[in-house]
C-alpha cells in the first residue's frame, strides 16, 4: 500500500537519525525521551502478519481524526520487535484473543511519543505529497497555491 511504501522509505532514509540528533542536541534524551533503530520488517513474522491483516485501501474522511488503522500501520513499521511483542501480549490478554490471529490497534496517544510521533506524522505527510503528485492539476491558480504551500 502507499502508506507502507512511505513508511519503508522513511525508515531507510536519514530522517530517523536526524530526529535522534535533534533530540540529543535539545536534551530530550537526557530528559528520558527514547529513540531506537528502525526494525527490519522482513525479519519479523508477527509484524508481517499484523500488516497483512489491514486493508490495502485506507479512506480518511475530510475533517476526521487519523484512524487507528493508519496509525497502527505506521507504528508497525517503526516500533522495535520487543515493543510489538509486548503490545501483542497486552492486546491478546485484554481481548482474550487467540495468539494465532493477532489483532492490534493503536490510537493517537502513541503520537505523544516524540520520536514515534515524528516518524508517523512525517510518513503520512510524505504519502499525501506522493499521492497528490499523481493527480493532474488543470487549474493554474490551484497549482500556484500548491507550490506556494509546498504541497
Amino acid at each position: 500500500s502507499d502508506i507502507s511504501d512511505a513508511c519503508k522509505k522513511l525508515a531507510s532514509s536519514s530522517y530517523p537519525d536526524t530526529v535522534c540528533k535533534f533530540m540529543d542536541q535539545t536534551g530530550m534524551l537526557d530528559e528520558g525521551w527514547e529513540y531506537w533503530q528502525m526494525p527490519k520488517i522482513e525479519d519479523s513474522t508477527s509484524r508481517r502478519e499484523l500488516l497483512t491483516s489491514f486493508s490495502e485501501e485506507l479512506i480518511i474522511p475530510f475533517g476526521a481524526s487519523l484512524s487507528e488503522e493508519l496509525i497502527t500501520i505506521c507504528c508497525l513499521h517503526f516500533l522495535p520487535d520487543d515493543a510489538i511483542n509486548d503490545l501483542l501480549d497486552e492486546s491478546n490478554t485484554s481481548n482474550g484473543t487467540n495468539k494465532s490471529h493477532p489483532s492490534l490497534l493503536l490510537g493517537s496517544e502513541v503520537l505523544e511519543d516524540y520520536f514515534l510521533g515524528k516518524l508517523v506524522l512525517q510518513t503520512i505527510l510524505n504519502a499525501l505529497k506522493e499521492k497528490f503528485n499523481t493527480y493532474e492539476v488543470s487549474s493554474a491558480r490551484l497549482l500556484a497555491d500548491c507550490k506556494q504551500n509546498d504541497l
